[in-house]
């Protein structure tokens, strides 16, 4: 058999970062495949790819796989963008699904869109989270700021502050974008003391590392429930209900607003343990690993030829 890992045609490194995750926990990498084109796939032997990550920003070329690739679903999220959930959730796509049930979900909102759907699923949480934990921190840490320039971070948090990016530099190859999320993990695990940002993928795999973060976004998005699963607070960036939700589009209004929000934040917080998130997760992708390798072991060579 083969091992397979994804590559993604967007330009945010958190997709090869959790490609890099996910693929610790194959014995080789003999291939990437084009996550939106799988659907066409030649596949000559069967190939094992663990499914983690987002599907998919071309839904109609992605799902239902190729025959011969046989899929680890652990980590799975649904997007609502691109009509993927339409797509995905019916027809072949929901049939492929089922067969291959029960799903391991990042997120509890995809689990709840596949059970309404039928397919049995739980929420597994992100491979991310079992990246290593650094050994110490470093002795002259700096604070990391990526991706929050609409964030209000005090003076004291954001004076010499390292400003980073998760968008890869324009015109990047796939090796070159998996390089660039290769240096991120190494300057987090190396040099940051924290983290605050607005990416997932970002926060993930700084908690995994023992790296304390400050995290923003939508406390209502579903994207991010999974920090809350495993205790990470979530600070809104703005307010999306209610009068205050109404106001912000005055500028007076968001200033003091973000003023008196980051008055809230614990912007010098305790590295959150999440060894035990990390043990489970580790011992349930390795049983997962181990079953898809029997499935492969077992796929008959004219199971995989298309008709």
């Amino acid at each position: 058999m083969r091992y397979a890992g994804f590559r993604y045609g967007g330009g945010n490194l958190g997709d090869e970062i959790q490609s890099l995750a996910a693929e610790q926990h194959l014995p080789r990498v003999d291939e990437l495949i084009e996550v939106d084109t799988m659907r066409s796939l030649e596949v000559d032997e069967p190939t094992v790819v663990i499914f983690q990550g987002w599907f998919a920003q071309s839904p109609e070329t992605c799902f239902p796989p190729a025959p011969g690739i046989v899929p680890v679903f652990v980590g799975f999220h649904i997007t609502r963008d691109f009509g993927a959930a339409r797509w995905l959730l019916a027809g072949e796509s929901l049939e492929y699904l089922r067969r291959h049930q029960p799903i391991g979900c990042r997120d509890d909102g995809t689990r709840q869109m596949l059970e309404e759907a039928g397919v049995s699923a739980y929420r597994s949480l992100c491979l991310t989270l079992t990246l290593p934990p650094r050994d110490r921190s470093p002795a002259d840490g700096r604070v990391f700021i990526v991706d929050a320039g609409d964030v209000h971070i005090p003076r004291r948090i954001r004076e010499d502050a390292v400003r980073q990016t998760h968008a890869a530099r324009p015109g990047s190859t796939d090796a070159e974008k998996r390089e660039q999320a290769r240096h991120l993990l190494d300057a987090y695990r190396t040099r940051a003391r924290l983290v605050v940002t607005t990416k997932l993928h970002c926060a993930l795999p700084c908690l995994a590392m023992g790296i304390p973060v400050v995290f923003f976004g939508d406390p209502d998005d579903y994207r991010f429930d999974l920090l809350g699963a495993i205790g990470q607070p979530i600070h809104p960036i703005r307010p999306t209900r209610g009068p205050a939700g109404a106001l912000w589009r005055f500028a007076a209004f968001r200033k003091r607003w973000r003023r008196r929000a980051w008055r809230d934040v614990d912007w010098d917080p305790p590295p959150l343990d999440v060894s035990a998130h990390q043990r489970e997760l580790r011992s349930l992708i390795e049983r997962k690993v181990r079953e898809a390798e029997a499935a492969a072991t077992a796929l008959d060579a004219s199971a995989i030829d298309r008709p």
